[in-house]
């Protein structure tokens, strides 16, 4: 299956690397996705060629004005969702906010892997609507929420003991991206506070 589909000399610009990659986003307008994945040295390139230096931009942001240059011609008002992620060995991280927060790797039921944000504990009816209203229904009714929630949770898990805590993985922080410019904090906050090494 591997071989090239083409090689890039010292002579491309991030806008000839981003001509290879433009026939993908055909599936990302039809609710697919695409991968840009980049391996090398510290030093040697990536970063320039995925977020731009300078004037010069980068494949990301390329990508990101083509997309919403499309959608929106199709129909107006769309946003891209972007979220920046480590992965640096055997670790994870959510690069995107003002701190570096670790994060996990996980396989969904189809077996495609996921990067999720840390694993926390919630209330069940901050998850399923139909408890917040039991709760809402016992405090009018003068009834103490527990018993609501209680007798809710009893109907729902038809058992007598039951959690009202569950363990929710929480998504990657993320920016909505309406122009091709909002990138630049997403790049930003990624740059800053990414694993480098010597090399």
């Amino acid at each position: 299956l591997g071989g090239y589909h083409g090689v890039l000399g010292p002579e491309a610009d991030n806008a000839d690397v981003f001509e290879r990659f433009r026939g993908k986003l055909d599936t990302v307008a039809r609710g697919g996705s695409a991968s840009l994945f980049c391996y090398g040295y510290t030093g040697s390139g990536k970063s320039h060629t995925v977020l731009g230096y300078g004037r010069e931009r980068g494949v990301y942001y390329l990508a990101a004005q083509a997309l919403l240059h499309d959608l929106n011609e199709q129909s107006g008002d769309r946003f891209l969702i972007a979220t920046a992620a480590e992965v640096y060995g055997d670790s994870v991280f959510d690069l995107l906010g003002e701190d570096r927060q670790p994060a996990e790797l996980r396989a969904d039921a189809a077996g495609n892997l996921l990067v999720c944000g840390r694993s926390q504990e919630v209330e069940q009816a901050g998850l399923l609507p139909e408890l917040a209203e039991a709760l809402a229904e016992g405090a009018a009714s003068q009834d103490d929420s527990g018993v609501a929630l209680s007798k809710l949770a009893t109907f729902l898990y038809g058992a007598d003991d039951h959690s009202t805590l569950v363990t929710r993985t929480m998504g990657l922080r993320c920016k909505i991206v309406r122009r091709a410019e909002d990138l630049d904090a997403v790049g930003s906050s990624a740059v800053s506070q990414r694993t480098t090494g010597a090399s």
